[in-house]
């Protein structure tokens, strides 16, 4: 099993397991359609053979009608199991979504910095939004198709043997072709949910600066951008159809040889004598149910594909860490703290961060450089400096949404590195009437 399978399945009984009721409840409605779809063709089967043999209007009205109902009782359960599904794929991926949400509110602020709002929004939703169909029907449409496939091919040999023995040659044939393609626009997939977040992401950024983009006459520059977006994200969909039409195409081309081969078998085993006119007649209606399944199948394939992306992207988003380790989990001290930060030095990236740690020269990079300080309990400090000057940073410092490149802060005698990170969110407005920052710009 290949890791994003593995990984998928994973996913799949995290959400969807503890829904079971719903999936078992789909996967009767599935099925006992299915059963409905292999009645239907013998009633016409009856209905043609009656009617050549000169039968009186009453018995074929009763065929007819019988057909009516099970068709209506068949596009109900379908109608149904539509519903279920629906319901169950939302339910399933709306929890990951919660939990693709609190993930990310846990990562630290350079994980935030270095994506935009829009291209979190598309990982986070649109990304699981692919997932809603695959999480709901996927297993179960699989698994009620490949049922339907069998009992065709079951009631074709019934009926005769030579014609289930070319229904099976051609069934496996075309699940064979399938097999072959179902990865084959994967990683197109991929690239196309990669190139619309980033498209997303630019939109976002953009839109929330419109002011200073028009007050510095930028609108040219934007619109080239979102050009250059559209043209990748163009490019990407472009490689994933070509992709997808080359499945498509071997569909169509397989169901005419289908219809070739019914229409041939079905001439030959009338002409000899060995089946009625209404056989040949439900041969061919059992070529179209052929058709059916390995069409689900193979929409389930290019669903899985796309699915396949998206699990990929969804996973890769859940194994992001913060860069900020759990220390030893010390608990602040009650009441008033004591603020000191010690030789404090900090930059923004974590490149910079680095060198500056192993003693390369990156001082033209640093935002806080030697800071030393110490604030007593009860006590007001005020910081003025000109924007950018670092007066945020010192209150992000203090709240450990950054570790310091080297130095040490320390609230109450204990490093930040070492305090328990709940703890030292849920004080934080104790800290901050301890500690008040005032922010000015000059």
């Amino acid at each position: 099993m290949s890791p994003s399978t593995r990984r998928y399945f994973e996913l799949f009984t995290h959400y969807v397991g503890p829904r079971w009721p719903r999936a078992v409840l789909l996967g009767v409605l599935l099925l006992t359609s299915i059963a409905l779809q292999l009645v239907n063709p013998q009633l016409l089967r009856a209905f043609i053979d009656s009617a050549t043999r000169g039968a009186e209007v009453d018995p074929l009205a009763l065929i007819a009608i019988a057909f009516i109902a099970v068709a209506l009782v068949n596009q109900v359960l379908s109608a149904c199991a539509q519903y279920v599904g629906e319901d169950l794929g939302w339910t399933a991926t709306n929890a990951l979504r919660a939990d693709l949400v609190l993930h990310c509110l846990r990562l630290d602020l350079s994980f935030h910095k270095a994506r935009t709002p829009g291209e979190l929004i598309e990982r986070i939703d649109g990304d699981v939004t692919a997932l809603a169909s695959f999480f709901s029907r996927f297993i179960v449409n699989v698994l009620a198709n490949l049922v339907l496939l069998v009992g065709v091919l079951v009631v074709v040999i019934h009926e005769n043997v030579l014609a289930g023995i070319g229904f099976t040659i051609f069934a496996l044939a075309g699940l064979l072709l399938l097999g072959r393609l179902r990865s084959i626009a994967t990683r197109q997939w991929g690239l196309v949910r990669e190139t619309q977040a980033q498209m997303y992401g630019f939109l976002g950024e953009h839109l929330a600066g419109t002011e200073d983009i028009r007050s510095n006459g930028a609108e040219w520059h934007v619109l080239n951008g979102l050009a250059l977006h559209h043209r990748e994200w163009l490019a990407a969909r472009r490689r994933a159809m070509l992709r997808w039409a080359i499945v498509e195409s071997s569909t169509i081309v397989t169901f005419s040889v289908g219809h070739a081969m019914a229409f041939g078998l079905g001439g030959y085993l009338w002409l000899s004598g060995q089946i009625t006119l209404g056989t040949v007649y439900l041969l061919f209606y059992y070529v179209e149910q052929l058709r059916r399944p390995i069409e689900q199948l193979r929409r389930e394939l290019e669903e899985m594909q796309r699915a396949f992306a998206s699990v990929g992207r969804v996973d890769e988003l859940l194994h992001v860490t913060s860069r900020l380790p759990e220390g030893r989990g010390l608990p602040l001290p009650a009441g008033a703290i004591r603020v000191e930060l010690d030789a404090v030095s900090f930059a923004y990236g974590p490149e910079v961060a680095a060198a500056q740690r192993n003693g390369i020269d990156g001082a033209a990079d640093l935002v806080l450089r030697d800071v030393s300080l110490a604030v007593a309990p009860g006590r007001t400090l005020g910081v003025l400096g000109r924007t950018g000057s670092g007066k945020t940073t010192l209150a992000r410092l203090l709240m450990r949404f950054y570790d310091p490149s080297s130095g040490t802060v320390r609230l109450g005698e204990v490093d930040v590195r070492d305090a328990d990170l709940d703890d030292l969110r849920r004080r934080a407005t104790l800290v901050s009437q301890d500690v008040q920052l005032f922010s000015a710009s000059v």
